[in-house]
């Protein structure tokens, strides 16, 4: 009976661990099972180590389990430098200062929020910031006074928003470097869930960064289950459908490439592969403990990816700074000798 329970449970794991990454295409539901993969790799996890402190037989079903899922470790511990072959960055080559966050609404409009957010990061550290969910009254210059507050009276800005009155809740990305062109991938009309671009101009470099904020569930305690079970079906297969535009644009950029946002996803999902796939996730770079970008929940759904042209040289969560739902994320990323994609 425990040989086939153990039989059960692998084939469980391992069905679990596969079918996480398949595309919401094939069922909405697919989406939901990478919720279990930590608690798949926790469990087989502690199998292994049983068996081998105890010398016990049945250690192979679930170390297989952890050879699958192997990819499921990078995206929660990251990567150990020697195991990697490093990338070369010349000495003099452009470094850049990432940082994004999704301000969850939180407003600029007061002095005392400015302060307090101050208070908290020091924005002109950063070279480059992606802010999603900012908001900027209809009725004055938000933007032009938070940059005066902030000190970032000197960088250029491009803001797009849902263009409702009396407020706008969008997308601000802030570059320390002059911003020579700027766009948008539109997903739907009137919709802070979007992507926008700009291309910034450091020196002899463009580099273009975009920023990024796909559908959430946006549950709430008054919707009933079959509404909320609704949110969670539609979310989970728009986040999908978003994905191709995006990295069609990042190949037809023929650019280097800072991709920061929310993405509302796991990294042990379809959406993450798909991006992970084309480009690098700064916070693998180095060896991490498990980390939450999500006040309410202990998940990573806020990333930094850049393409290959980028080494990266590291990457914080700023879990001092709770002033929304997410805690904001940030990178040091540098230009290779060889600006080639892969």
């Amino acid at each position: 009976m425990r040989k086939v329970f153990s039989i059960l449970v692998f084939i469980a794991s391992v069905l679990i661990i596969v079918l996480a990454k398949v595309s919401p295409s094939v069922h909405w539901i697919f989406g939901l099972l990478g919720f279990l993969v930590p608690a798949v790799l926790i469990y087989n996890g502690g199998l292994v180590l049983f068996y081998l402190l105890f010398k016990k037989k049945g250690i192979l079903l679930p170390l297989i389990v952890l050879v699958v899922g192997i990819s499921h470790f990078t995206a929660t511990f990251g990567s150990i430098d020697f195991l990697k072959s490093e990338k070369t960055s010349d000495p003099d080559s452009l470094k850049l200062s990432v940082l994004s966050h999704n301000l969850g609404s939180f407003s600029f409009n007061s002095r005392k929020n400015q302060s307090k957010y101050s208070s908290l990061i020091d924005l002109k550290k950063y070279d480059v910031i992606c802010f999603q969910e900012f908001l900027k009254s209809d009725r004055d210059s938000t933007i032009q006074r938070f940059l005066k507050n902030a000190g970032l009276q000197n960088y250029y800005y491009h803001f797009i928003g849902t263009k409702m009155v009396p407020q706008d809740l969008g997308l601000l990305t802030l570059s320390k470097y002059p911003i020579v062109f700027s766009g948008e991938i539109p997903f739907q009309k009137n919709s802070y869930n979007r992507v926008s671009f700009v291309d910034i101009k450091a020196g002899e470099d463009t580099v273009r960064v975009y920023n990024i904020h796909l559908k959430s569930y946006d549950l709430r305690s008054s919707y009933s289950s079959r509404y909320s079970l609704y949110r969670i079906k539609r979310a989970i297969i728009e986040r999908s459908w978003r994905i191709d535009p995006v990295l069609k644009s990042i190949e037809d950029s023929k650019k280097p490439v800072i991709l920061a946002g929310d993405f509302n996803s796991h990294p042990y999902g379809y959406v993450y592969r798909r991006f992970a796939e084309e480009l690098s996730d700064t916070f693998t770079a180095k060896l991490h403990l498990p980390a939450s970008t999500f006040v309410h929940f202990p998940i990573r759904i806020d990333y930094i990816f850049t393409n290959d042209m980028f080494s990266t040289t590291s990457f914080k969560i700023k879990y001092n700074c709770i002033v929304s739902d997410h805690f904001p994320v940030t990178s040091i990323v540098s230009l290779n000798k060889k600006h080639e994609l892969r």
